[in-house]
């Protein structure tokens, strides 16, 4: 079975100089990106480096537990770029795999995870990773395929696409520009995290308020204080009437 994972740090959990430090040098020859892979025990790579972030997509045939996953990462590294790349401690390291993984990857490329919520250039960063791992041979597998899906939310102006997500469609893009395209793509995003939320909010509070019978919901009895003090109004109220006139 294939597992995917991301190994990363951003602006959200180190420095600038840390991220500086753990990016590869200008001139890490794309074959050394192979040798990368290789050393790591990655089926499939990709490099996505950027001014807020680094991260290394993988997939691998077996399960790589996080401790074993960066000792060979950190060594590859060092020993790839004469201990230029460094990357930071483990506490400010995440590490995703399956799922998880997916998630974050498209948090990232719809500009959900970014400094500045709803910039473009994220999702141009993303596609020339994904095509230069592509042209040197990293891929091919099920991380190719889900870089593909996160391409089809993220087509360029004047394409056509069909969304998976609720059967919606979006025809005739021409009309959007790149950057309209990721705010609305965020807006999708947003909205749908807001509504699972709000939809988390009310079971709970039906769970906490409201009993179900026979399919109606009923308002919950009233504390006990309080029914003896209605009923001892009520009986107060039927004394009056018992009274001679």
């Amino acid at each position: 079975m294939d597992y995917i994972g991301v190994v990363g740090t951003s602006f959200r959990t180190a420095s600038v100089d840390e991220l500086a430090a753990a990016t590869l040098p200008a001139d890490f020859r794309t074959d050394s990106l192979c040798e990368l892979a290789r050393l790591s025990g990655f089926s499939e790579l990709v490099y996505l480096g950027t001014c807020n972030r680094v991260e290394f997509y993988f997939r691998g045939d077996r399960r790589i537990h996080t401790n074993e996953l960066l000792f060979h990462l950190r060594r590859s590294l060092a020993d790839l770029t004469g201990g230029a790349c460094q990357l930071p401690e483990d506490e400010k390291l995440y590490v995703e795999f399956g799922r998880s993984a997916v998630r974050h990857l498209f948090r990232v490329t719809s500009a959900l995870d970014s400094m500045m919520v709803g910039e473009a250039q994220i999702t141009g960063q993303a596609k020339e990773a994904h095509q230069r791992a592509h042209d040197i041979g990293l891929l091919g597998g099920i991380l190719d395929q889900t870089f593909h899906e996160r391409d089809r939310h993220f087509l360029p102006v004047g394409t056509r696409q069909e969304a998976v997500s609720g059967g919606a469609a979006f025809q005739d893009l021409g009309c959007f520009s790149s950057g309209q395209l990721v705010f609305h793509s965020t807006r999708l995003f947003l909205l749908r995290y807001v509504l699972d939320a709000f939809q988390r909010l009310l079971e709970g509070r039906a769970g906490k308020h409201l009993w179900q019978t026979n399919g109606k919901h009923q308002e919950p009895q009233r504390p006990a204080a309080n029914q003896r003090r209605r009923n001892g109004q009520n009986k107060d109220r039927l004394r009056q009437f018992d009274k001679p006139g």
